[in-house]
């Protein structure tokens, strides 16, 4: 069935997020909720940012080899993921494209068009590992569920989403994706190689760093729900 989205857009920090929901379905207490996870994504970025230098805090360390899959040289790892965070957040804090979906097979996902809508960088342009043209992302979808009813892992979200839009990460099946707890990968076998590479790597990332500052990290009033 075809759906029709109506627009809200927000000003968030000085920049517009424009909100699609399914028309005659949509409400404020998303608009609100949105505006709350991007503005989080944004701070979440911004202060782990600092985190990642040649020293850093062991707990902190410790969490970056947990989440990377102990990479063999890990200042020039952090290098990788520093600039990566830092493209992410820039993207963030420009004007964004949020849909709220409805149906909830997933947290989040982005479209991707293979095609004319190529991705140049320094006007070459850039292929997949199979040799596929990357294409520019679409927009970035995230569950009505997830946004309502966990905003922290809805924040999460929007950063996974976003590594893909804007840095063009990937999923690695099981293996790249936390388990619902976050406790630890759903299956083993990434490589230090790939995670640096992997969308979920970098957003759990963002958020243990949080955890390791704040006791509890909370989103729109609410903490992690597991």
């Amino acid at each position: 069935m075809v759906r029709i989205y109506g627009k809200d857009t927000v000003t968030v920090n000085g920049s517009k997020v424009i909100i699609r929901q399914v028309l005659f379905h949509g409400s404020k207490e998303v608009t609100r909720a949105v505006t709350d996870i991007v503005s989080s994504a944004r701070a979440w970025i911004r202060m782990t940012l600092p985190e990642l230098r040649s020293k850093p805090d062991p707990k902190v360390g410790a969490l970056f080899g947990e989440c990377f899959a102990n990479p063999p040289d890990t200042a020039a790892a952090m290098n990788t993921v520093r600039s990566s965070l830092s493209t992410i957040g820039n993207f963030l804090g420009r004007e964004l494209g949020i849909k709220v979906r409805e149906d909830d097979d997933a947290h989040g996902y982005v479209k991707q068009y293979y095609g004319n809508r190529v991705h140049l960088v320094g006007g070459v342009i850039q292929y997949e590992d199979d040799g596929r043209t990357i294409a520019r992302q679409g927009e970035v979808h995230i569950a009505k569920d997830t946004v309502l009813e966990n905003p922290v892992l809805a924040t999460i979200t929007l950063i996974h989403e976003a590594g893909h839009k804007f840095v063009n990460f990937q999923d690695f099946d099981d293996q790249g994706y936390f388990k619902d707890d976050l406790s630890g990968y759903s299956a083993p076998g990434l490589t230090w190689q790939q995670a640096l590479r992997n969308a979920d790597s970098h957003a759990v990332f963002t958020y243990k760093v949080m955890e390791s500052k704040f006791k509890t990290v909370m989103v729109h009033g609410r903490g992690l729900v597991t």
